[in-house]
């Protein structure tokens, strides 16, 4: 037990006539009524009495009792310590501890949601004299998360937004048109060869310590990336024979050999621009906030003051890490309170395609493509949207060819695992711990055993999970893919990167068919028939198993009215950049 429990067992069992009054009783009596020993009473007691919560007269001599007078009301110091715990990350021993006594203290558990609502989503504070925007959430991303943005090493959807809204690129993908937008640099030309690229920086562009962008930024920025040990990501540098500066705001690019996607690697926020001044450990980008805190608990951006791109709307985000499962605050801008008619409400199609990597390199029935067939029926993606609906809306067959039937209904299931040499040996199934991902572990987990195959399924943490070792090691993990902006980049990461479920999963056979893929890609300068050539693949993917898409998602925003400039990126999260609060006329 805590010491607010044993405070709360103690006020409860022990009935003052007024507050603040002296009570007698004994050791043996507390101990009862703890039940714990006579000694752990006395422990108990003391730390009680030096937390101030309690004050502890020791009674003299055989047969006077004790007295204790209680300096806290309970419910208050109840609700205090759940506002505590919330602040220190953990919001599910918070919400328990307001459950377990909602019977002694029913207005705890309101009050702690109305200072919820008040501290977490859209707030104007004071700071001196001024009046602050801020934006503060509740995020899963862990504390390791926080101290780990880096460009080169992120590898998370949460980890690539945050690195959005602290760095900036060369150049930016033009979504709607398809072609490339200036950002960092103004202009870049290339050679007839297509081997040197030539970029112009423009001038004036600040870090967020107050010095400014020069070509020897980019060039250590690039140097950097490519000398990285635990880069997973270097195949996006790997044909950059080295950058040769000009002067302050020119360089040159030179590059191994032609590539016509390089433009689209330059748009990686993994090839982001960073200080080459910076320190180990701080991340100085030019992006539209700077980060200013990043520890256990916290990650705290303010405003860029100078940003080349205009200042920000916002003054201040902060994410809260929260332990457990919480859903309380949806991005921090669902407003409980608003008006149903004045609430912004609406549905997006989230860019990603949730699937099960197969690992073929593992000895075992998964070795056999007829196994294979029988877990992606058994499985069926039709079953899994129908049955756990939700934000699921259409089964995938693929990841670029979409519309391809995601199971074929004409497969006998049984004499599919015949011929797989299924002998009853447990697969072992790994994901992440958020709530869909347990959903759909334990949906599968039953249609699987429904058929006589048992599957372990073993929730992780990130940085586990993407540990290259550990992921040889599973049979199956659950995951999604991204892919948004550029299909070539979402394909070629899932293929290429060191610590990919699919390219850990993949046989040798399809490690050399992805790079020679990435050959041919390299010399094909029109978007439609890279599209063709990245189908075709995903087709021979489908048709081998090595990987069973599952289904596409849809995201609900919900926003109160004074919440404007809402866009959705491709991580799934609010583009802090655009956002800003309608205050209310005051007349």
């Amino acid at each position: 037990m805590k010491s607010i429990e044993h405070y709360m067992e103690l006020t409860a069992g022990i009935k003052c006539e007024s507050e603040g009054e002296a009570e007698e009783i004994s050791v043996s009596e507390i101990a009862d009524i703890l039940y714990c020993t006579p000694r752990n009473a006395k422990l108990i007691l003391a730390k009680l009495e030096g937390l101030q919560w309690i004050a502890w007269k020791r009674g003299r001599g055989r047969g006077n009792k004790s007295e204790i007078r209680f300096l806290k009301e309970p419910c208050e110091l109840l609700l205090e310590t759940a506002k505590n715990d919330t602040k220190e990350g953990k919001i599910d021993r918070a919400r328990h501890l307001l459950e377990a006594y909602q019977h002694s203290c029913p207005d705890a558990l309101p009050s702690y949601k109305e200072w919820l609502e008040r501290v977490f989503g859209f707030q104007t504070e004071s700071e001196g004299s001024k009046q602050k925007d801020v934006l503060r959430l509740m995020t899963a991303m862990e504390p390791e998360h926080f101290k780990r943005l880096d460009p080169c090493r992120i590898y998370l959807r949460s980890e690539s937004h945050v690195v959005k809204q602290v760095c900036d690129t060369l150049i930016r993908f033009n979504e709607k048109e398809g072609g490339f937008m200036p950002h960092l640099a103004h202009h870049w030309e290339c050679g007839a060869d297509q081997k040197t690229w030539t970029f112009y920086l423009r001038k004036g562009i600040y870090f967020h310590d107050g010095t400014t962008l020069t070509a020897e930024d980019v060039k250590y920025s690039f140097e950097r990336f490519m000398l990285d040990d635990e880069n997973k990501c270097k195949w996006l540098a790997e044909d950059i024979g080295n950058v040769a500066v000009r002067d302050e705001y020119s360089f040159d690019i030179c590059l191994k050999a032609k590539n016509s996607l390089f433009l689209h690697h330059l748009c990686d926020e993994r090839l982001s621009i960073l200080n080459r001044h910076q320190n180990d450990g701080l991340l100085i980008g030019t992006g539209p906030f700077r980060l200013v805190r990043r520890d256990d608990r916290i990650l705290a951006l303010e405003a860029h003051e100078r940003y080349f791109q205009g200042r920000a709307f916002l003054d201040r985000i902060e994410l809260w890490y929260m332990d457990g499962n919480f859903s309380l605050v949806d991005y921090g801008f669902y407003m409980e309170k608003e008006e149903q008619s004045r609430v912004f409400d609406e549905w997006h199609e989230e860019r990603n395609v949730q699937y099960i990597s197969v690992n073929a390199n593992k000895s075992g029935p998964l070795k056999h493509k007829a196994f294979r067939k029988a877990l992606r029926q058994i499985i069926s993606p039709s079953h899994m949207v129908s049955e756990l609906a939700g934000q699921r809306t259409a089964p995938a067959g693929g990841f670029l060819n979409r519309d391809l039937p995601p199971e074929s209904g004409d497969d006998d299931i049984g004499k599919l695992l015949m011929e797989g040499h299924y002998k009853g040996d447990p697969l072992r199934l790994y994901t992440f711990s958020e709530p869909d991902h347990r959903e759909d572990a334990s949906w599968i987990q039953k249609r699987c055993r429904r058929y006589g195959i048992a599957l372990e399924v073993c929730y992780m943490k990130a940085d586990e999970l993407m540990k290259e070792e550990v992921i040889a090691k599973a049979d199956l993990i659950h995951d999604s893919a991204t892919f948004g902006r550029s299909e070539e980049m979402s394909w070629l990461h899932l293929l290429l990167t060191e610590n990919s479920f699919l390219h850990v999963h993949m046989p040798g056979e399809w490690q050399r068919k992805s790079a020679l893929m990435r050959d041919q890609l390299r010399f094909i300068d029109e978007h439609s028939k890279r599209i063709s050539l990245l189908c075709e693949a995903d087709r021979a993917l489908a048709e081998e198993v090595y990987t069973i898409p599952l289904y596409q998602n849809n995201i609900r925003v919900k926003a109160g009215e004074a919440i404007q400039g809402i866009v959705l990126n491709e991580e799934g999260w609010i583009d802090f950049y655009g956002i800003w609060y309608k205050k209310e006329a005051l007349l």
